[in-house]
């Protein structure tokens, strides 16, 4: 997953939030007896919020896996790296003998 992706989601999350919650404002102002809309409204802003809250911990947990990622590949290379010194080794060893 690509960073700039996983900002512009978090992003539109947000605007969606922000435009939920302004609808619902004007709604209550200018329609205070639609109960139906409002509380239906609230309920769909109160999931935004949580879905968005999901969202960045789901995110947090993608970017700590990249980097231990990043991490294992790097001790991977490291340890390939011994593995063919060491059978290099054991070549000119047997070619001494």
């Amino acid at each position: 997953m690509e960073d700039l992706k996983l900002l512009k989601t978090s992003v539109q999350l947000g605007a969606l939030y922000a435009k939920v919650s302004l609808s619902l404002d004007e709604i209550k102002k200018n329609h205070p007896n639609r109960e139906d809309l409002i509380t239906s409204m609230s309920k769909s802003l109160q999931d935004i919020q949580e879905i968005h809250e999901c969202f960045k911990e789901l995110e947090e947990d993608y970017r700590t896996t990249v980097k231990a990622l990043f991490r294992l590949q790097y001790v991977n290379l490291d340890l390939k790296n011994k593995v063919q010194d060491l059978q290099n080794e054991i070549k000119f060893k047997d070619i001494d003998l």
